[in-house]
């Protein structure tokens, strides 16, 4: 009897832990419920220490949530207890891999892997797990390379998982943005395999998020919603799309992503984020504080975030500073995204004095962030915090950057730009961003392009020629001629409303043909000035003096009333002061 009973409890026992399976928890993984998934897979591995899926699956969780120390000693205590289970060596690699341990990753997936070669090239599970984990992180993590080759072995020895694919399309991506095509046609394999797969279909959508290209990634968010109405990811990408844009739109995908996921700190805090954007500041504080209890600390650094957002839009920059930095320092790199540092970034910006930490973690988010709009934001942003400290050359250097991110730059934007450059040119400021002794020549391009994008505007020749002359502001070099000449012929279309202009121009020019002692150009430029303003007394007292050096010279003075264009390009960026009027 007292058998018969332990045969009884034994088997309930079973019964209770298998309530619930590892294929479960896969399950949980996959929805990125992982609360649900920590859940189940710490059961199983309490009723049984040595199940190795189990214990493989629920140090996969807390790498999932960034728990690295965390995922060590669930892996730890696993190669304990499974006598170091190839798949839960491979865990244990993964960890390395995010502990920058490259070496010691490496030599547990070779062991992994040498010790399940078989004839057929290796267990499936195996290979995908090395891919998996050479896929997780930053492209500075791992080896995407070495993961690939895993994976496609993988592929061939289990034809039914899409996850394979799922994850050789991430590290494709981690070799480069030039890698997209090849994640795509991972992914669309991956719906070969299950046409319901939504996490495939996500991720060829945010390939297209990543070129901003809206004609294709929304209908494809959509789609992955209705291939598995359940998969919470997809709501949740909505939500995150339409927040900035349609806060109504929004919420409608909120609520449904609230509905599937966990409720846990994170659905906390995206409610808190929307009741922002909608404006209710009062509601997102008290939601702040309500969160407390449960999220405080070291466990949920995102509640440092909401914090600083919060006292970002009710105008108290100092703890939103303050709450910005305790988030930063708390949270998982791996977490951070660019808008992140990008908020903070701009917060930093309100104090003086912060400029080269905000260009720090502007430039974090910039390289975070690879679609050409959110980084032509984050480079205009830098450019405006440059500006108002006076630091030109910083200025420049973005509004350089911001430019080459365009498809079209607009004449403004190229008049602040070489503007910018200009000022640094002339030394108004401290900083090297941009090698001064080439600035006027930079400045000099720029507004050449500006003339050759919008050559019926007269602000290109002016401003070319104002940063020559300031280049050359004592007609030394004869650098600026060339630009002040080409802004003078642009004048001449109207000369009654261009009068004052075109004389000043030539006021400048006179000077240098007699230093060089081109007399006759000296002659023409007097003459053309006297088209224009008969009694001009300088000119009344150049061109004697010009005809008297023509002579001496056994030459006889040309009638001619405009100087000939002089050919070669002028190297100069900045405003400068008015031409010279000093006699021959």
């Amino acid at each position: 009897m007292k058998r018969i009973a332990f045969v009884m409890l034994s088997s309930v026992a079973v019964f209770i832990a298998g309530a619930q399976s590892v294929a479960d928890g896969v399950k949980a993984i996959y929805y990125e419920k992982y609360k649900t998934a920590k859940t189940i897979l710490e059961k199983l591995v309490a009723a049984n220490p040595a199940d190795v899926d189990a214990n493989y699956w629920l140090g996969q969780v807390a790498l999932n949530e960034g728990n690295v120390p965390a995922a060590r000693a669930i892996y730890a205590k696993a190669m304990a207890a499974t006598t170091q289970n190839p798949l839960i060596v491979v865990g244990m690699g993964h960890v390395e891999l995010m502990e920058g341990k490259n070496a010691d990753a490496r030599a547990h997936f070779d062991a992994a892997l040498a010790a399940t070669n078989n004839k057929k090239g290796g267990d499936p599970k195996i290979l995908t797990a090395v891919g998996r984990a050479n896929a997780d992180g930053d492209s500075k993590t791992g080896d995407p390379v070495f993961g690939i080759e895993k994976l496609t072995t993988a592929a061939k020895l289990d034809v039914k998982d899409p996850e394979i694919y799922v994850q050789s399309g991430i590290s494709q991506l981690k070799r480069g943005g030039e890698f997209g095509g090849e994640a795509k046609k991972a992914y669309e394999e991956a719906l070969v395999r299950d046409p319901k797969y939504a996490k495939a279909k996500l991720r060829i959508a945010r390939i297209f998020l990543s070129q901003n290209n809206k004609e294709l990634f929304l209908p494809l968010m959509e789609e992955a919603t209705q291939l598995d109405p359940n998969y919470g990811p997809a709501w949740q990408a909505l939500y995150m799309y339409y927040a900035e844009r349609d806060v109504n739109k929004a919420k409608e995908y909120l609520d449904k992503y609230i509905a599937l996921a966990d409720k846990d700190c994170e659905t906390d805090f995206f409610y808190a984020d929307y009741l922002l954007r909608a404006g209710k500041k009062d509601e997102a504080l008290a939601k702040a504080k309500e969160m407390e209890g449960v999220c405080g600390g070291q466990n949920f650094p995102k509640l440092d975030k909401l914090y600083a957002i919060i006292y970002d839009r009710t105008g108290d920059s100092i703890n939103a500073r303050a709450s910005m930095a305790k988030y930063i320092a708390k949270e998982n790199p791996e977490k951070i995204g660019a808008v992140d540092y990008a908020n903070y970034a701009s917060i930093l910006a309100k104090f003086p004095g912060n400029e080269a930490e905000v260009e720090t973690n502007m430039t974090k988010a910039i390289a975070k962030d690879t679609t050409a709009a959110k980084r032509i934001e984050y480079a205009s942003l830098l450019a405006e915090t440059y500006g108002k400290a006076n630091n030109f050359c910083g200025q420049a250097k973005w509004l350089g950057m911001a430019a080459g991110w365009k498809s079209k730059v607009t004449a403004t934007e190229y008049y602040y730009w070489g503007d910018a450059v200009t000022k640094c040119a002339k030394g108004y400021a401290t900083s090297d961003s941009i090698p001064r002794s080439g600035a006027f020549a930079t400045a000099d391009s720029i507004y050449a392009a500006y003339i050759t994008n919008y050559a019926d505007q007269p602000q290109g020749y002016a401003f070319r020629a104002i940063a020559a002359k300031a280049s050359d502001f004592d007609t030394s070099k004869g650098t600026a001629i060339a630009a002040v000449h080409a802004y003078t012929d642009f004048l001449m279309k109207d000369t009654a409303k261009n009068k004052r202009t075109i004389i000043s121009n030539y006021y400048y020019e006179i000077p240098y043909y007699a230093k060089i002692k081109d007399f006759q150009k000296v002659l023409d430029a007097a003459n053309a000035i006297l088209l224009l303003d008969p009694a001009n007394q300088y000119a009344l007292g150049v061109k004697p003096i010009a005809e008297k050096q023509i002579k001496a010279r056994g030459g006889s003075p040309a009638t001619g009333n405009t100087p000939a264009p002089v050919p070669g390009k002028t190297a100069g960026t900045s405003p400068g002061s008015k031409p010279g009027t000093k006699p021959l």
